[in-house]
């Protein structure tokens, strides 16, 4: 179905599978955080008739989310009826409920769009946490943050990474984006800045945007696993070496950061790193 050249397992799934799909009632009056589906009855139709809606399907899913992700919490948080942390768990439920629906209507009929789908859940939800965790830490205000929360949401559909087909330009963006999120942190280190940054709280926000880069790398690489599993060893070596740095010896702990995403970007960006102009991606992925 969709990926013809690389995914053919998948185009023969969809293609042979017959149509079935439940007939889903209305939940909006059950609860305000329940992902209310679209009716994929014709995509599931027209994959068990050799129509590729492989594509569509995954459109259609994700840019349901995103509309409901932003007329429900979003929609409340700009209202100011919701914190950032009851925006936190309303996103969490809605997203909850999402994936389920996705288990419901397309497994085990379809497992890679299935996938795909709750790795997009996993990505968008995980991009919000780390904004929470900015705005505990004093790294983003209040009011700052219902605005990168939209950003963060709108990411499921106008990239930089998308589920599918993302092109070299979109990995090099969101890169560049997680680099200079850790860059922006090392002015913190310094004695009297503000907001300064102890260092378990420099391995805390650490972690949580190398989180959500790594779960958005992985819903965009899901038909690339070892592309894929390059990002995420180049991720877990930033993530150790910054929980190793002390304030101890030589080098100070703003040196020793800017050396570990020095590292990173070598691995993954530069010129012949992973996304780089003459990295294996660009031999693949125009």
């Amino acid at each position: 179905m969709m990926f013809k050249t690389q995914r053919s397992s998948l185009r023969k799934t969809l293609r042979f599978a017959p149509p079935s799909l439940e007939v889903l009632e209305n939940r909006a009056l059950l609860a305000s955080n329940v992902f209310i589906p679209p009716d994929l009855t014709p995509y599931i139709t027209a994959a068990s008739h050799g129509v590729n809606s492989g594509p569509a399907t995954i459109q259609k899913m994700v840019s349901s989310l995103e509309t409901q992700l932003t007329s429900g919490p979003l929609a409340d948080l700009n209202a100011g009826t919701d914190t950032p942390d009851v925006f936190a768990t309303d996103v969490a439920s809605l997203i909850a409920s999402f994936q389920s629906n996705v288990q419901t209507q397309l497994s085990p009929k379809f497992p890679n769009i299935t996938n795909i789908l709750t790795l997009e859940g996993t990505q968008v939800e995980s991009q919000l946490s780390v904004l929470g965790t900015q705005v505990s830490l004093g790294l983003l205000t209040t009011a700052q943050f219902p605005a990168s929360a939209a950003t963060a949401i709108n990411s499921l559909t106008a990239g930089p990474l998308l589920s599918l087909h993302t092109p070299l330009s979109g990995y090099v963006t969101a890169t560049k984006y997680y680099e200079s999120q850790l860059t922006a942190l090392i002015p913190t280190l310094a004695t009297g800045a503000t907001p300064v940054l102890t260092l378990p709280q420099l391995v805390q926000v650490v972690d949580a945007g190398s989180q959500a880069y790594s779960n958005a790398t992985a819903a965009a690489l899901y038909v690339h696993p070892k592309v894929n599993q390059t990002v995420d060893k180049a991720v877990n070596t930033l993530m150790t070496t910054v929980s190793g740095i002390t304030s101890t010896g030589t080098t100070t702990p703003a040196a020793q950061l800017t050396a570990a995403v020095t590292a990173f970007d070598t691995a993954i960006l530069d010129t012949t790193g992973l996304f780089g102009p003459q990295g294996v991606v660009a031999k693949y992925v125009n």
